[in-house]
């Protein structure tokens, strides 16, 4: 059986399918946020000129993708911080 699902961009996919502005809320960010990770992470899910269409096993993949990238920038971030409070140099 195939069903429809639509989309809070109002797309309609089959099984459902995502767009940046419905993976934005997900992780927190803004619509071009997404548009700029998936073009340089993921430049296979877009053709240019094209409407977004994203499977929801990638839309899982992306969401994990994007919080580890975030997690290891505020790290690197954080170190960056410390070793300024401490004086050392970069």
């Amino acid at each position: 059986m195939t069903t429809l699902t639509k989309t809070s961009s109002g797309g309609t996919g089959l099984f459902g399918s995502f767009s940046p502005k419905d993976l934005a809320p997900r992780l927190g960010t803004s619509k071009e946020m997404v548009r700029i990770f998936l073009r340089r992470y993921y430049p296979e899910t877009h053709v240019k000129n094209k409407a977004w269409n994203i499977s929801p096993e990638l839309a899982k993949q992306i969401e994990k993708d994007y919080r580890n990238l975030v997690q290891v920038r505020e790290t690197e971030k954080k170190l960056r911080i410390e070793k300024e409070l401490a004086g050392e140099p970069e």
